[in-house]
């Protein structure tokens, strides 16, 4: 099978328009209070010709990712000064109009068709110093408008923060109901756009995780009658039963540093923690005891697991070293917390709590201290699985009625939809940034 953007003949090509140093604006990730950057988006204009419907969700796809990061403050038009009719070029801008719009950075564009296909021209600009911050040309294929717009939400974010966004190079995997009964596991862009079936079972498909690399994709399946591990390979779509010791083989996660994954195996037993290269092989028994140990994360560095046991008589989460030794209960308040997920970053672990009869995701320091409730209120919250740069969370949510996959923000500030809620979608798993969709 052909990559992704292959298939679509994307060309990006790019112009810099900013010399370093000289925007003042900057967005301190690591600030847990700090204001949201107040940034207003100008209608996009055609640059030659009249308007073109190709590009009527623009500004909705624009706004989505900014909203996401939960960095920015989007200003609505009915503030906006400036006349629609002025240009995009910074001679053509009246930053005194968009600081009384209470803009501190501003967003203009403009199209037009190029030999069969389409060209963009995207501009921020710091409102306050009246400086070009960004500038980018875009050439693309006409259904490409959505990679195009998360290319440079991208940028802004690495001009804006210093660390570059992952929203045109990484996909979402979760798992939906194909037909009335199968489970099989879907990909989906950062928006729950591009919607395409991965595994073809015709079976129950659960808990699913990439390589490192995001060449591999790992899941359980009850193909073969029983809950079986299979290795993928995600270009070519070729697959593998690995494991299949008889009872559970479930909830896989790969190491960010070896080719090796943790694996939890029954094998008529309660379910231990194993550790296996991608051969196969069993390298390692993680956790041996009468308990269920399950649910393994890892660290960034590879070095220790985070995993459910319920060995002090309830489900909490645990941590341990990939080399052995004793455990350490990191939770203790609630009587069921479940799905731990090690932040990129490692500075933070997600998880599952129930609380009051629902589920919701919390935060905790990797010892376990400083917990955060990000959900509330809002039916039940599952699942959680962070993006690669560690800046969002995609998490199972019930809220509508429906299960669906949610995106939010670290601190849980912004929460949005991104499945379409025609069908159910649980359990998802972000991948790592994958070199074919890489600018």
């Amino acid at each position: 099978m052909k990559h992704y953007f292959l298939i679509l003949n994307f060309l990006l090509f790019s112009l810099l328009l900013y010399t370093p140093g000289q925007a003042q604006i900057l967005i301190n990730i690591d600030s847990p209070s700090g204001q949201n950057l107040p940034i207003a988006i100008a209608d996009l204009k055609p640059l030659e010709g009249g308007i073109d419907s190709t590009f009527a969700p623009y500004q909705k796809i624009l706004e989505r990712d900014l909203k996401l990061t939960g960095y920015f403050k989007i200003l609505s038009r009915d503030t906006f000064l400036e006349g629609s009719s002025t240009g995009i070029t910074i001679e053509e801008t009246n930053f005194d109009l968009w600081k009384k719009s209470g803009a501190d950075a501003l967003i203009k564009g403009g199209y037009r068709p190029k030999n069969g296909r389409y060209y963009l021209e995207l501009r921020l600009y710091d409102v306050q110093q009246r400086q070009l911050i960004l500038g980018k040309k875009f050439t693309f294929e006409k259904n490409d408008l959505p990679r195009v717009v998360h290319a440079f939400v991208d940028e802004v974010l690495q001009k804006l923060t210093g660390e570059k966004g992952v929203f045109a190079t990484t996909k979402i995997l979760a798992l939906s109901y194909e037909g009335k009964r199968n489970k099989e596991a879907f990909l989906m862009n950062t928006d729950g756009s591009g919607l395409q079936q991965l595994t073809q079972h015709h079976s129950i498909t659960l808990s699913a995780d990439w390589s490192n690399d995001g060449d591999l994709v790992g899941y359980t399946s009850y193909a073969a009658g029983n809950p079986d591990f299979y290795l993928m390979e995600r270009a070519s779509r070729k697959t593998r039963k690995l494991i299949a010791f008889p009872g559970l083989n479930f909830g896989v996660a790969f190491s960010p540093k070896s080719e090796m994954f943790a694996l939890a195996v029954s094998d008529g037993k309660e379910p231990e923690i194993k550790l296996f290269n991608f051969k196969g092989k069993l390298l390692r028994t993680l956790t041996q005891n009468r308990w269920a140990d399950m649910e393994p994360t890892f660290s960034p560095d590879g070095k220790n697991i985070a995993f459910v046991s319920d060995q002090s008589g309830q489900p909490h989460v645990w941590r341990m070293s990939v080399d052995g030794g004793e455990p350490t209960r990191l939770t203790f308040q609630g009587y069921h917390n479940v799905n731990p997920s090690w932040s990129p970053r490692g500075d933070k672990i997600a998880f599952c709590g129930r609380d009051q009869g629902y589920f919701d995701i919390f935060t905790m320091n990797p010892d376990g201290s400083n917990i955060e409730r990000l959900t509330m209120d809002s039916g039940n919250n599952e699942a959680p699985s962070w993006s690669p740069d560690g800046r969002l969370i995609a998490f199972t949510s019930s809220r509508t009625g429906k299960e669906q996959i949610f995106v939010m923000d670290a601190r849980g500030k912004t929460q949005l939809q991104i499945t379409p809620g025609t069908a159910k979608f649980s359990s998802p798993s972000w991948s790592p940034v994958l070199s074919d969709l890489k600018d």
